[in-house]
C-alpha cells in the first residue's frame, strides 16, 4: 500500500513538472514582455484555454498526494487541542474545530446568498455593481470594517493570552499580535489611512503612486494585490486543508491552535471564484483550480448525511458558476477590476470570521491551559519535596 502511494506520488509530481514545463514554453513571451504578475486578460482564446488546461493539470498533480494520504490514527473531530509545554491534551467538551454543524452551514449559506445577490446585480445592472464598489461606497467600507473588527478580536485574543503562564505565553502573544497588525494594515490601507474620510492632501511622497493617495499598495498595485490574494489563499484555504488531511502541525500545537478550521476553508472558497482581469495570472488560476479540487474532495469525503452532501454540492456549483459568469460577461463591467473589489470583500469577511474563531478558542482554552499548568507545577513541587 505504502509502495503504491509512493509510486502515485512520484507520477503526479512528474506530470506536474511536465505540464509546468509546457506552460513555461507557452508563456515565455508573456513573461518577457508583461512579467509574471501582470493583469492582461483579453478574453477566452485558444491560448487561454491551453494555459488553463495545463494549470488544471498542475493543480491536480500537486494536490493529489495530499488527497491520497490517510492518517493512521486521525484526531477525532470532537477534540480540541490544548498544550502546556511539551504535553498535549484533548478536551471532548469543546465544539469541534473541523465540524460543519448547523450554525456554520447557515453562515456559509449566508455568504452564498450574498454572492448570488452580487452575481444577479453584475448580470442585470453592471452600473450598480460598479457603484457599490466605488470608493467610500458599501463594498469598500464593509471590507475596511471587517478588517478593523478582526483587528479588535485579535487584540482581545492578545489580552486573553497575557493570562497564560510561562514561556509559552510569548509565542501566543507574538502570533496574535502579528495577526492584529496584519488586520489593521489591511483595513487602514483600504481607506487610505483615513484620507477617504478626511480628504487631506497627500504628502509629496504618496503623490507618485498610481492613485496619488496615502497608501502603500498603490506603489505596485497589481503585483501586491495578487500576492495578497495568493497569500490569503495559502493561509485560509490550502494550508488548513493540508493540515486537515495529514495533521502536519500536530507536533507544533501553537501553530495548530492558530490554523483556520475546515469551516473557514469552505467559507473562504467563494472568494477565489471572483476573477476576471486577473484570470491569466498563474497564481490566480492555481488558487481557483486547487480550491475546486478541495471542494470536490470534501463533497465525496463527508459522510454526515444527505443534507451535508446537498450543502457541499450547492457550494461547489455556486463556485463554478461564479467563475464562468465572470469570464463570459466580465467585459460588461464598467471597470475591469470591479470584480476584485468584491473578492477583497469576501476575503475580509472570511478573515473576520477566522478572528472570531480564534477568539472563541482562546476564551475556552486559556482557563484550561492555566488549570493544567498549575496542576503540573504543584505536582513537580510535590515531587521535589
Amino acid at each position: 500500500m505504502t509502495y503504491n502511494i509512493r509510486i502515485s506520488n512520484i507520477t503526479s509530481v512528474s506530470i506536474a513538472s511536465i505540464a509546468f514545463s509546457l506552460l513555461t514554453i507557452l508563456s515565455i513571451h508573456d513573461y518577457m514582455t508583461e512579467t509574471l504578475l501582470a493583469e492582461n486578460f483579453s478574453g477566452l482564446q485558444d491560448f487561454s484555454y491551453y494555459r488553463s488546461i495545463l494549470l488544471g493539470i498542475i493543480s491536480f498533480s500537486l494536490i493529489y498526494p495530499i488527497l491520497r494520504y490517510k492518517l493512521p490514527n486521525p484526531i477525532s473531530d470532537s477534540s480540541s487541542f490544548l498544550t502546556v509545554g511539551d504535553d498535549y491534551y484533548f478536551d471532548d467538551d469543546t465544539n469541534a474545530y473541523n465540524s460543519i454543524d448547523s450554525p456554520r452551514k447557515l453562515a456559509i449559506l449566508g455568504v452564498l446568498s450574498l454572492s448570488a445577490l452580487f452575481i444577479f446585480i453584475f448580470i442585470y445592472s453592471p452600473r450598480l455593481f460598479n457603484y457599490l464598489c466605488l470608493e467610500n461606497n458599501p463594498i469598500e467600507l464593509f471590507s475596511a470594517a471587517f478588517w478593523f473588527l478582526a483587528f479588535g478580536l485579535f487584540i482581545g485574543t492578545f489580552v486573553l493570552f497575557r493570562k497564560l503562564p510561562g514561556h509559552i505565553r510569548n509565542i501566543y502573544l507574538t502570533i496574535s499580535f502579528s495577526l492584529a497588525i496584519v488586520s489593521f494594515l489591511a483595513g487602514i490601507e483600504e481607506i487610505s489611512w483615513t484620507q477617504s474620510f478626511f480628504h487631506f492632501k497627500s504628502p509629496a511622497f504618496f503623490r507618485t503612486n498610481i492613485q496619488g493617495e496615502v497608501n502603500l499598495h498603490n506603489f505596485s498595485t497589481h503585483r501586491l494585490e495578487n500576492m495578497f490574494y495568493f497569500s490569503t489563499f495559502l493561509f485560509l484555504v490550502l494550508i488548513p486543508f493540508i493540515n486537515d488531511k495529514i495533521h502536519i502541525y500536530k507536533k507544533y500545537p501553537v501553530l495548530f491552535f492558530f490554523l483556520p478550521s475546515r469551516f473557514i476553508v469552505l467559507m473562504t472558497a467563494i472568494a477565489f471564484s471572483y476573477n476576471f482581469s486577473t484570470w491569466n495570472i498563474i497564481f490566480i488560476q492555481l488558487s481557483f483550480f486547487i480550491t475546486t479540487i478541495i471542494l470536490i474532495h470534501y463533497f465525496f469525503e463527508f459522510h454526515q448525511g444527505k443534507d451535508t452532501r446537498i450543502f457541499l454540492g450547492t457550494l461547489f456549483v455556486c463556485f463554478i458558476l461564479n467563475q464562468i459568469i465572470f469570464l463570459k460577461y466580465g467585459h460588461n463591467s464598467i471597470r475591469c477590476f470591479d470584480v476584485k473589489e468584491y473578492k477583497e470583500f469576501f476575503i475580509a469577511l472570511s478573515f473576520l470570521v477566522y478572528a472570531l474563531e480564534v477568539m472563541t478558542r482562546s476564551k475556552h482554552t486559556v482557563p484550561k491551559i492555566k488549570y493544567v499548568s498549575n496542576n503540573n507545577l504543584k505536582s513537580r513541587f510535590a515531587k521535589k519535596r
